[in-house]
């Protein structure tokens, strides 16, 4: 049996008077980590550093709605780790959030 294969992803800057830039690629590896394969020189540092920063924790934390009678304004996440069927969407909220970019799965089909 065949081990699982990295997922390309792309990471894509949506600027709203241009067409979108690729500004980095990576491979979301079987085991959950990224591994940051190209980036333009002005987002390699910062890119390389989130990577570097995600990699290290068991997972990321995926905003939820709070639970019924929680207190106004509450926040409330839950622990996705690597290897759950919704990291990728983790991935992609994540960036989406604190990067403003968006992380897509190139794979062929």
């Amino acid at each position: 049996m065949s081990e699982p294969a990295a997922i390309p992803l792309e990471f894509v800057h949506y600027p709203d008077d241009a067409d979108p830039v690729v500004v980095a690629k990576a491979d979301l590896l079987p085991d959950g980590r990224l591994k940051l394969t190209a980036a333009r020189d002005s987002h390699r540092n910062k890119l390389g550093q989130a990577i570097a920063d995600i990699n290290a924790q068991e997972g990321l934390h995926l905003e939820i709605a709070p639970p019924e009678g929680a207190p106004k304004f509450a926040v409330a996440s839950r622990l996705v780790e690597r290897g759950d069927e919704d990291y990728l969407d983790a991935l992609q909220d994540y960036f989406r959030k604190y990067y403003k970019l968006e992380v897509e799965d190139v794979r062929e089909v």
